[in-house]
């Protein structure tokens, strides 16, 4: 039996370092049986759940004891050692792990929390006109004892009915928070039944399958798109482009971590020794798609959406440079002027376009992970074309040569 009183008069200890580790020592190793317990109930019936990785709090806590008894960090964190919880996880999709049940116990809030989580990002994306009826149909298949809350400390019950609307508000206020499907039970000092919480375990996972079948094709969109991004990431050898009847070496740098879910690969651009320009690739991982940039001279030249890139058996990818410049800035049409001149310059440097004025950067082939041509060529051609594209908008004048590459 779990005795929530005992959980109450934890949660009242008002030293941090006592309370973390009677929740580390008391309450971490009874949520760990119940899920052991559940695991092994169900796994005949549902041979998968073996599968799964197990993740616990048990390091936090650690951590938060050792934090505790450091003066610089202990103020910081007297709000933690308040829950405890095991998570069933599934790694089958490359970096992208999905949470597929969760049971914590919040000493805090005096709920057990039976769930499945997921960070905000998919939502952002199946929210969008052109995916939203996938997630209406999720919604629709969802049973309705299903509870939807922020998986936050102080979690917000969100209606079923409500929810698409809600992730829409959560988008424009630039709110991201974790989203837990399942169910909660509340407790007042009751002793509550190990075995009971393993049955509604069961309950809530069978219940959560629309969600499941959801978030295993996001992660499969999203797993492509991310090794798509690893093959220009884990590229760094130099190499040489051609502008305007001139080469030019490109030296790669080191991958830098800008923030959470995106990188930049420095490049600088020379003329035997003398520096041109600088430069960098940008690789996106989630913002919420998946997304590679070009940026020379601080200014970005090509954004590419590549989801669909990388999710399909083989994709000849052309990319389309399109030119927004308002008010004064276009009052003699010069977008239109730029993007012809950008066309122009494209033919005359052996690029070949489409019937839609997109230029050919390389093909994909997603069962191998790898391009036809080499990597090296890819980066030569996008770096190629933004070179132009700046030159075209004067944001790159060390390459003028000639006269007649410029607009009047």
């Amino acid at each position: 039996m779990l005795q929530t009183n005992e959980l109450i008069e934890i949660n009242n200890i008002e030293d941090l370092t006592i309370r973390s580790q009677r929740v580390l020592d008391e309450v971490q190793p009874v949520v760990r049986r119940i899920m052991d317990g559940f695991v092994s109930k169900y796994e005949g019936v549902e041979p998968s759940l073996k599968q799964l990785r197990v993740h616990t709090y048990e390091s936090t806590l650690r951590t938060t004891i050792s934090d505790s008894k450091n003066p610089k960090y202990a103020p910081k964190k007297q709000n933690y050692g308040k829950k405890a919880f095991v998570e069933l996880i599934n790694e089958d999709y490359y970096e992208t792990p999905i949470v597929i049940l969760r049971l914590e116990i919040n000493l805090q809030s005096k709920e057990i929390r039976l769930c499945m989580t997921s960070d905000f990002y998919p939502f952002m994306i199946y929210s969008r006109s052109s995916k939203v009826q996938e997630l209406k149909q999720m919604i629709h298949e969802m049973d309705s004892s299903i509870e939807i809350f922020t998986n936050e400390e102080n979690s917000t019950v969100i209606e079923q009915e409500e929810f698409i609307e809600t992730v829409k508000e959560y988008i424009k206020n630039k709110r991201r928070p974790s989203i837990a499907f399942g169910s909660v039970l509340l407790f007042d000092g009751a002793a509550v039944s190990e075995e009971e919480i393993i049955d509604k375990l069961w309950n809530v996972y069978r219940k959560l399958k629309p969600v499941r079948i959801l978030m295993e094709l996001e992660a499969i969109l999203h797993s492509e798109a991310t090794q798509f991004l690893d093959v220009f990431k884990e590229h760094t050898s130099e190499f040489s482009i051609e502008i305007y009847s001139r080469t030019y070496q490109v030296v790669t740098d080191e991958i830098k971590k800008v923030k959470v879910n995106e990188y930049k690969q420095p490049f600088s651009i020379y003329d035997n020794d003398q520096l041109i320009t600088n430069g960098h690739f940008l690789y996106i991982y989630r913002e919420p798609k998946e997304v590679i940039g070009v940026i020379i001279n601080k200014r970005g030249q090509i954004y590419s959406n590549i989801r669909d890139i990388a999710n399909k058996d083989t994709y000849e990818w052309y990319n389309k440079k399109s030119f927004y410049h308002r008010d004064k800035y276009n009052e003699q049409n010069e977008n239109q002027k730029y993007q012809e001149k950008s066309l122009e310059e494209l033919g005359n440097h052996g690029f070949k376009l489409n019937d839609a004025d997109a230029f050919y950067v390389g093909t994909y082939n997603k069962e191998n992970h790898t391009f036809t041509e080499p990597i090296e060529l890819i980066k030569e051609r996008l770096i190629t074309a933004s070179a132009i594209f700046a030159d075209i908008r004067n944001f790159l004048t060390s390459l003028r040569v000639k006269e007649s590459t410029f607009l009047k």
